[in-house]
């Protein structure tokens, strides 16, 4: 062969290495689907002498379930206990009413991402993109639902007492295995499994564990947290406390639900072609029961939203003295007793006019007790100000 062929051919087989490069970065390949997988998880000795159970194993592997979650069978419960209720929640995916052929496709959605042996990150995107991509990648739709979806929501019967007590509902939705960060709430929590199956890890209380505050744009006033490390590769040697880990377990499939108390550390794993669940959130001093709610609805009423343009909580009904005064009661810390600054300006921050927030802050009393106080008439004056003042850029609340 010629030198001018052998350019040809060098020249050839390079155009088809870039070609197939380009076109290998477009395949998309789904992620594992299967449900059939088996949990708790069988402890597997190490392949050497010297290293502890489960290094570098998902958690889980490091120490044996102290048992099952208790399954409630009559829905009579406490809020102080972690339990099961099975088949408890039948309504419609509100993902299929998010994405039907009249949804708004160019609508902002919150999603976690968190790639093999990497770092969480929330970040918006469209609903189209999330689902052209969410069966291939490690995503998980993680976020407040919006007022609009409200309507299709209802609350388990056992749990109707909450139905107008509740602080947010968050939705998620994945596709394929994905695990989530172990999580610790201090609001009480009803998660409910709309499609798919869930795997619950739920460590004990009586255990000392590292945490961080969560970096999720809707953990409220920093109330919510993370455990310091990565559940999907457990170094037994930077995380010693591990191997006497206390947890129980529980799979939760369509329909089942789990009552998580405040302050409680729990890890999930999902399966399944489309895993989605709802979560129901409370302020812990926040007391009822199912004994004496015949005149409730299952119609719900939560406080705080997901604004679907800016991902921004804010009053579902703005214009409610008496939202705003349960709003209030629920930022209170329960372990100093009162509203601080801060937590009041995150929620109600303006970049521009933010100062104002500050300012209509020291109007407000800061305990429970005064804020129940609080008349109409002075909580009226108090939206008018903050939503005239930091919420309205573009717009006008006719309501105000």
């Amino acid at each position: 062969m010629t030198k001018k062929m052998y350019f040809r051919l060098f020249s050839s087989v390079f155009a088809c290495a870039a070609f197939c490069a380009q076109a290998t970065q477009n395949v998309k390949f789904p992620k594992d689907q299967r449900m059939d997988i088996m949990f708790p998880p069988i402890i597997e000795l190490p392949p050497s002498p010297g290293l502890p159970l489960g290094h570098l194993r998902p958690l889980g592997r490091q120490q044996r379930s102290s048992g099952q979650v208790r399954v409630n069978i009559n829905e009579t419960w406490n809020m102080k206990e972690t339990q099961v209720f099975k088949k408890i929640v039948n309504y419609e995916s509100l993902f299929h009413i998010w994405s039907k052929e009249d949804a708004d496709l160019d609508e902002s959605v919150l999603i976690r991402k968190r790639p093999m042996n990497g770092e969480t990150k929330h970040e918006a995107m469209s609903l189209a993109s999330f689902i052209e991509d969410y069966g291939s990648e490690e995503w998980l739709l993680d976020q407040v639902v919006p007022v609009k979806l409200l309507d299709n929501i209802k609350i388990p019967d056992a749990f109707k007492c909450l139905s107008g007590e509740l602080l947010h509902i968050s939705s998620s939705l994945t596709s394929g295995t994905t695990s989530d960060d172990i999580k610790i709430s201090s609001f009480p929590t009803l998660q409910c499994v709309l499609q798919g199956r869930r795997d619950y890890i739920v460590l004990s209380k009586s255990q000392t564990i590292p945490t961080s505050p969560s970096s999720h744009p809707h953990n409220i006033c920093g109330f919510d947290s993370v455990v310091n490390l990565n559940p999907d590769t457990v170094n037994v040697f930077d995380n010693p406390w591990v191997i006497p880990l206390v947890w129980h377990h529980a799979k939760l499939m369509a329909g089942d639900c789990i009552l998580l108390p405040a302050d409680t550390a729990a890890h999930t794993t999902s399966y399944g072609p489309k895993c989605e669940t709802v979560t129901y959130s409370w302020h812990p001093s926040i007391n009822c029961s199912n004994e004496n709610d015949g005149d409730k609805t299952n119609k719900v009423s939560p406080l705080l939203c997901a604004n679907s343009e800016n991902q921004r909580l804010e009053l579902c009904d703005k214009g409610s003295p008496e939202k705003w005064r349960a709003l209030l009661k629920s930022l209170v810390s329960s372990s100093t007793g009162v509203l601080s600054k801060h937590c009041f300006a995150e929620l109600f921050y303006d970049e521009v006019e933010g100062e104002n927030m500050y300012e209509l802050f020291e109007t407000i009393p800061v305990t429970v007790d005064a804020i129940s106080e609080l008349s109409d008439t002075t909580l009226r004056k108090m939206i008018k100000s903050a939503y005239t003042k930091t919420l309205s850029h573009s717009h006008q609340h006719d309501e105000l």
